[in-house]
């Protein structure tokens, strides 16, 4: 299924032992049942998207020397019917080993975990290591570069937003001077609009939709604009260091544009919501669990977040699914068996009942089981719903997304 061209030249020293290069693909059939009945409902494929350990030291700071894995589990019938997938080496990896660019294959940066975004039922883009969207088909073949009909021909950066309609992708860009913009494109129109962003802003760039406005969150500093694109946007305020690891939700309030999102803090993930007023912005504590990763329960990003799921590991080794509701400030916890880590979950929706589900991929330390956790996310701590084994491995630092039978068609 994947070809990869033979790796020439000189290894670096950085890559040998554990850290060589990964170059492996697999395909396989074998049927792995479910401990529970696994709804009918959320059948379909569970598409896993992150960084494998290799990694070289480069001495060009603004070089990406890392690799990345992409997988696809199908689930039928109540089991995995199969699992396929591969490692594969970054286009600037390639550059350093002498290895042929992998664009009509897979190439996925991973600079900041790799990005993800569901355009349609058929495609799924992920970010390139040359800052550029990759289609991806369910497949896992790489239909090439998204250029959007050929108005994208620069970079993106780290972050990308679409809306629940799937209509719109939101992006930011360099512009040919250099600078960056913030771009909207039409999936049903093919229209793109962009506007300039203010030299104040640094990277890294997070984007918040709500009803009527983008912000775009800079490192010090952001601007928001209106929704369409329409005019420049003029309003720039100082944001401080809010250490964004991800924005969860956007809604107009009372006081202003409100953004519930997760900041990186030295104890964890902590949840804040951001007021941005007329001239100024107020941060408020939501959430003081240290969560090691956490996704918001199934909601469009323009609305925000009524719960979250967040996994929590102490000193004692023991791993924690946490839901915490936003409005009512309440907390559920489900502990899992000693010695079982438990990458980040997954909330999704049923096909047909629309009722929410969080899947949690766990691995066991000593290796022995790989296994896919469904719970009930209005109730985490409750029964578990089934547990399916996963005939590979699904490293626990990536992110996914599923869709159902219904989605594929």
């Amino acid at each position: 299924m994947f070809a990869l061209p033979p790796l020439a030249g000189k290894i670096p020293d950085s890559l040998s032992g554990a850290y060589a290069p990964h170059r492996e693909a697999f395909d396989t059939a074998e049927a792995v049942g479910a401990l529970g009945a696994w709804p009918k409902e959320l059948h379909g494929v569970l598409f896993w998207l992150c960084a494998t350990p290799l990694h070289a030291s480069v001495p060009d700071a603004d070089l990406s020397a890392d690799s990345a894995f992409v997988c696809a589990v199908e689930i039928n019938r109540g089991r995995v019917l199969r699992q396929r997938g591969a490692f594969v080496v970054t286009k600037a990896l390639s550059e350093i080993l002498g290895v042929a660019p992998l664009r009509d294959r897979l190439d996925l940066a991973t600079r900041a975990g790799t990005d993800q975004l569901l355009v349609g039922a058929q495609r799924l883009l992920v970010g390139g290591a040359d800052g550029l969207p990759y289609v991806i088909r369910p497949t896992l073949e790489t239909v090439g570069v998204a250029t959007f009909d050929a108005v994208l021909n620069r970079p993106s950066a780290e972050s990308w937003l679409s809306t629940p309609d799937t209509e719109s992708v939101y992006l930011v860009a360099h512009d040919p001077n250099g600078n960056f913009e913030v771009l909207t494109y039409s999936a049903t129109t093919g229209q793109l609009c962009a506007q300039r962003l203010d030299q104040r802003l640094r990277r890294p760039f997070h984007l918040a939709l709500s009803e009527d406005r983008l912000v775009v969150f800079g490192a010090t500093h952001l601007q928001v604009f209106d929704r369409d694109l329409g005019q420049a946007g003029d309003d720039v305020l100082p944001a401080g260091e809010l250490a964004i690891a991800a924005v969860l939700g956007a809604t107009e309030g009372g006081d202003g544009l409100e953004v519930t999102l997760a900041r990186r803090r030295r104890s964890g993930l902590k949840i804040a919501r951001v007021t941005i007023g007329e001239s100024a912005l107020g941060v408020t504590k939501v959430v003081n669990t240290p969560f090691a990763s956490l996704t918001p329960s199934v909601c469009p990003p323009s609305t925000q977040p009524r719960s979250i799921v967040g996994i929590e590991r102490d000193a004692s080794d023991i791993t924690t699914v946490t839901s915490v509701d936003l409005e009512r400030h309440a907390q559920e916890q489900r502990h899992l068996p000693r010695d079982t880590r438990a990458g980040k979950p997954l909330c999704v929706m049923g096909a047909r009942s629309q009722k929410r589900y969080v899947i949690v991929p766990t691995n066991h330390l000593d290796g022995s089981r790989q296994e896919l956790l469904l719970l009930d996310a209005e109730h985490i701590g409750g029964p578990e719903i089934a547990t399916l084994q996963v005939p590979r491995h699904l490293p626990l630092n990536g992110q996914g997304v599923f869709l159902s039978n219904l989605q594929l068609r």
